[in-house]
């Protein structure tokens, strides 16, 4: 894990190493959202639900269909999950065995990330992702 730190005054700081359950954030979401889907079952079905520490209240339900979506869209969105007041884009890093190995995230204060920085921040991280993961072996298939 690496972390580029924002030259900005207001930024946020979280330490690398930080362990959070895989429904938590979207540098990790986005990761389980392509995961192998029996590894994904295994993995939600070891989550301690009620215990997530989190400052949103998360439901399996609607984990679940999030990661649908991001499967779909490529990319996974976080608001004030780990962090209060923090955003976050994730798009996943694949391998050249064509699985997911990890995430490209960029993340920061709320206030920063309106709709057209969303689209925007959205693209260039698939498009770096996907970059990172082509200088991987990674041989492409539909996200």
């Amino acid at each position: 894990m690496d972390s580029v730190d924002s030259p900005q005054v207001l930024k946020i700081s979280e330490p690398i190493g930080l362990r959070l359950p895989l429904f938590i954030g979207a540098s990790n979401r986005v990761i389980l959202a392509f995961l192998n889907p029996i590894l994904q079952k295994t993995i939600m079905d070891s989550f301690e639900w009620s215990e997530a520490t989190s400052l949103k209240a998360f439901l399996r339900k609607d984990v679940e269909q999030e990661l649908l979506t991001i499967k779909q869209n490529g990319y996974a969105i976080s608001i004030s999950e780990a962090t209060e007041g923090t955003t976050g884009i994730g798009a996943p890093i694949f391998s050249y065995e064509n699985t997911v190995i990890g995430s490209l995230n960029v993340a920061g204060p709320s206030i920063r990330f309106g709709e057209v920085n969303i689209e925007k921040y959205s693209n260039m991280v698939k498009k770096y992702a996907n970059l990172i993961s082509n200088e991987l072996g990674y041989r492409g298939r539909v996200r």
